[in-house]
This record gives structure tokens, sequence and C-alpha cells, in this order.
């Protein structure tokens, strides 16, 4: 799996009922790619992460030293400032 493992938290991603992903984070086509780009990772559901007043991603903030692992680290932090756009999980590899 991709990105984020939904096994953590699964009520704090977007899941079906079978918990299998609805949609994944990319960008939508622009100046730089006419196909957008399809990153694979899951996508939060922010209205969720809110009512718990961010705890989720508190908790993951201060983990991070102690595991030591910047690539993590710079993962969670794109995915929560740019906030990417939703793919459809099913499209195309390239958008």
């Amino acid at each position: 799996m991709e990105g984020e493992r939904p096994v953590e938290g699964p009520a704090l991603f977007e899941l079906d009922e079978n918990g299998k992903r609805t949609a994944v984070a990319g960008v939508p086509p622009d100046y730089f790619s006419a196909d957008g780009q399809r990153w694979g990772s899951p996508t939060y559901r922010w209205d969720r992460i809110a009512q718990q007043n961010f705890r989720w991603w508190i908790d993951r903030f201060r983990m991070m030293p102690a595991v030591g692992d910047s690539p993590l680290f710079i993962g969670a932090l794109k995915d929560l400032v740019l906030r990417a756009a939703e793919v459809p999980h099913e499209q195309s590899a390239t958008a």
C-alpha cells in the first residue's frame, strides 16, 4: 500500500464501507503535467481530524524525532500543508 496506512485510524481516511480507498492524493492537470499526478497516498477526512482537534497529527509529529524518519516527516508535512487534491482511486497511475 502506498503512502499512509489507513489501518492507523481508518475513520480519518477517505475509505468505503469495505475499507478500500475511494480517492488518493494527487494534483490536477496543470502547466507542468497535462495528465496531472497521482501520488497514491490516501486522502484524509479533514472534518473528522478537526473534530479531534488534530490529535492524530499532533501525536504523529511528536513521535517523529524518536523514529528519526525524515521521509515520513516530509511526506506528512506535504500532506498537511498542501492538502493535495483527491484523484479517484481507480484513475490511471499518471493522472
